[in-house]
């Protein structure tokens, strides 16, 4: 099947794109299910670059698309431990009367940080009802609607123009970050700030960690491509800077207002071209021994955590059909199954500990390594195999090296 692109490349306005990754059909991320009784809603999950600027993208395909207007969960627990260093930057820079708009703005919780610094001129945009209204509650002015061209109009007329415009973790969720941008810039005042916070692809791509692959990413963007399009759209970068949190980095990037047409397109060097033209043999190859060792064990597969991360590893790793259960205590997870992409049950800590027979158990709760030591300590003399897919995650066992534990 010959697969068209989708259109130019957001970044450079080349129209030729080539496959990086073939992931198959994946189903709908963040789905727990308390019964299974029908198909799994699935979708295809191809990753495409593009050939001038290297940019990566999520294809589009028709199929199950997803609707943020349903999507209900909040985020504030998943807060930073740097962003104490954006609220500082914040009052340094802005008045109290300063307009700050929060596109992605969720339950709220950022803009309460906001109103508890003294800013009261604060307005959030959030697609999901339920959200918005969660941030209505709370006292503040959200639009719930899907951030473009049409609603920035309606917010300059009711409220003109805006200082600051604080954007975390939507950019990579946006189908076209061009022309999101550039409704972006019309709200700001000339001189006006954007803060931009989302994944660091960097660590995906160079260092492999496909469990960053998420079928709700539309694009994944590495400091070169962030740089390229905030200029193409008329913004200057004042500080870009990547930053650790939990298992992963996140790039955050200070944009000024400047003038429209500033782009002059900078070509990916010798290496980073290397990283991407290497990226797909050296995937296949490092998912092709992760199948091998897990097909290779005579006992049970268990996964540790059912979140993103770890759903996302066993659907990019296509070890699906060997995992046996997943391990997590979050309430609306465990008793539930999970498709990666057959459904899988999600079981608690204490039923994984109180089972008597061994498991092949990945340690790819990457975020809470003292509660995988807790596990691995109650299971001991059980005859289990652990398994580090990532060394660097902390572990001291070798990249994919399977090791029984001690009975």
């Amino acid at each position: 099947m010959k697969i068209r692109p989708r259109g130019a490349c957001p970044v450079c306005g080349f129209s030729g794109f080539k496959i990086l990754l073939e992931g198959g059909s994946w189903p709908v991320s963040g789905q727990y299910y308390r019964k299974v009784t029908g198909p799994i809603p699935m979708n295809r999950m191809v990753l495409e670059t593009c050939s001038q600027c290297c940019f990566v993208r999520k294809r589009k395909f028709p199929g199950n698309q997803r609707n943020y207007r349903r999507i209900h969960r909040a985020t504030q627990s998943q807060t930073p431990g740097y962003l104490g260093d954006i609220f500082r930057t914040i009052r340094k820079i802005f008045q109290k009367q300063s307009l700050i708009v929060e596109i992605g703005s969720n339950n709220g919780a950022f803009l309460c940080k906001l109103r508890a610094m003294g800013y009261r001129r604060v307005l959030g945009i959030e697609p999901s009802p339920v959200l918005a209204r969660q941030s209505r509650r709370s006292g503040f002015s959200v639009l719930c609607d899907f951030f473009e061209a049409g609603l920035a109009k309606k917010i300059m007329h009711r409220w003109g123009l805006v200082d600051l415009v604080v954007c975390r973790h939507t950019l990579e969720h946006i189908p076209d970050p061009h022309s999101f941008l550039q409704a972006i810039h019309q709200i700001l005042k000339p001189g006006g700030l954007l803060f931009l916070e989302f994944p660091d692809s960097r660590t995906l791509f160079k260092d492999l960690h496909f469990y960053e692959i998420w079928d709700e990413h539309e694009n994944y963007f590495t400091s070169l491509s962030i740089s390229e399009i905030l200029a193409k759209s008329g913004f200057r970068i004042a500080k870009l800077s990547s930053r650790r949190y939990r298992d992963a980095l996140n790039l955050c990037v200070w944009a000024k207002k400047s003038k429209s047409g500033l782009s002059r397109f900078r070509r990916p060097n010798r290496v980073e071209r290397s990283v991407f033209a290497t990226f797909s043999s050296k995937i296949k190859a490092k998912t092709q021994r992760l199948i091998q060792i897990v097909r290779a064990q005579d006992t049970g597969v268990a996964i540790l955590g059912a979140g993103h991360p770890q759903t996302n590893f066993v659907l990019a790793s296509r070890i699906g059909n060997w995992v046996d259960c997943f391990v997590d205590d979050a309430t609306r997870k465990k008793g539930h199954y999970v498709a990666v992409p057959g459904p899988r049950k999600v079981i608690s800590t204490e039923q994984f500990c109180k089972d008597p027979q061994p498991y092949l158990i990945l340690a790819t709760a990457f975020p809470y390594p003292q509660w995988m030591q807790s596990i691995r300590k109650r299971r001991r003399n059980r005859g289990d195999c652990w398994l580090f897919p990532f060394s660097n995650r902390g572990a001291t066992e070798s990249p994919l090296g399977a090791n029984r534990q001690n009975k």
